[in-house]
């Protein structure tokens, strides 16, 4: 488990539209940051496109942990780990979704996985969705992949997810989940 330290440093008060917001550095020399998911106990996951990592970040300390048992990542071009979201019950259930892009024998793809969250390790992972890799998409849609999206839908008592993906010229659409 590599553990890493930042000190939380106060940028100040910033004003916005809203209101006023505090602004701080919980954590820096992030590998592009690309999702960021809250857990109740104060800390929070980060995604690191680029170098395919999972990170836990304490909020009050500036401690990052690298989660552990994390699945293999293709996370090259635009590939990485993409995403990540916590179970609206997490505290009783522990589930995570994760959505992160892998290689197969047809080509790169993106994948959407769940698992429990353990200290900082990853366990009991499912694959819930796999998308068709790019190749085929593009041939079955004569445009190729336009826009994509993952999301947990309305039936928590499952946790069950969905991704779906579209193209605006065609309007076709291909939902999965599980």
């Amino acid at each position: 488990m590599a553990l890493f330290i930042t000190r939380v440093r106060d940028l100040g008060v910033v004003d916005t539209e809203r209101g006023r917001v505090r602004v701080e550095v919980v954590a820096d020399s992030l590998q592009i940051p690309s999702s960021i998911a809250f857990l109740p106990d104060g800390r929070a996951l980060v995604t690191e496109r680029a170098a395919g990592r999972l990170d836990l970040i304490d909020l009050r300390t500036g401690a990052r942990t690298l989660a552990e048992d994390v699945p293999p990542v293709f996370a090259e071009t635009d590939g990485g780990m993409l995403d990540v979201a916590v179970h609206p019950d997490y505290a009783r259930n522990r589930w995570i979704y994760l959505a992160y892009s892998v290689r197969t024998d047809g080509g790169n793809t993106t994948v959407v996985d769940r698992a429990r969250l353990r200290d900082a390790r990853l366990i009991d992972r499912q694959r819930l969705f796999s998308a068709l890799p790019a190749g085929a998409w593009a041939i079955e849609t004569r445009k190729g992949w336009r826009s994509g999206r993952t999301a947990r839908s309305g039936n928590t008592s499952t946790g069950r997810a969905a991704a779906t993906r579209s193209t605006s010229s065609t309007g076709a659409r291909t939902t999965a989940g599980r």
